[in-house]
């Protein structure tokens, strides 16, 4: 029995890799959907890109993927590696008790059932998604689970633990290309108990 876990990024992704701080959440929106259809261009996961940036300063945190295929491991979404790669990184389970006073985790779609969960936790100030969760099932058939309908109203109102600001849809229609792209292209919709290993 292993008591290692071990989750990898694919190696291109080190490529995008910079000092350069991010002016916008466009900018960070646009290389979230950047990641994406390189993830379906080189065959390494699903049509999802993520990073955690301060919103502040434009520092980027983290960059990721999903990896649920190549890692065997189905909580390997792009948001749910962006928000542990940026924990261990900056060393600490709870993103609000950093140095960066804005961390946002950008990703290229809504966080699905899982997403959202690891996101209430992880203790990001922000979200910023393109496509929507109507978006994903429609377009891939990806099943995203039984988020409440009201999610975008309980992010931001929840109490006693700090609100999370969301910015929605940004480059909507760039981030469904990725998407359109991924079925075009033969890409597996693996949702439980449905997709061949």
């Amino acid at each position: 029995m292993s008591s290692t876990l071990q989750l990898s990024l694919p190696d291109w992704i080190s490529e995008y890799e910079s000092d350069d701080p991010l002016v916008s959440d466009e900018d960070a929106m646009r290389l979230a959907i950047e990641l994406s259809a390189r993830n379906v261009k080189e065959n390494t996961g699903g049509p999802f890109g993520s990073l955690v940036y301060d919103h502040k300063t434009g520092k980027i945190i983290s960059l990721s993927v999903n990896r649920v295929l190549e890692t065997h491991c189905s909580a390997a979404h792009a948001e749910v590696l962006a928000l542990l790669l940026a924990q261990q990184k900056l060393g600490t389970h709870d993103l609000s008790l950093t140095e960066y006073s804005r961390l946002t985790l950008v990703t290229s779609s809504s966080p699905c059932i899982q997403c959202f969960g690891t996101l209430w936790w992880s203790g990001i100030n922000r979200l910023v998604y393109g496509a929507t969760t109507g978006d994903v099932e429609k377009i891939t058939g990806f099943q995203e689970g039984p988020k409440d309908h009201n999610w975008l109203a309980t992010l931001p109102s929840r109490s006693p633990l700090p609100p999370i600001e969301i910015i929605a849809e940004v480059l909507r229609d760039e981030a469904t290309q990725v998407l359109k792209d991924y079925v075009t292209s033969g890409g597996l919709i693996y949702n439980p108990g449905t997709s061949p290993e």
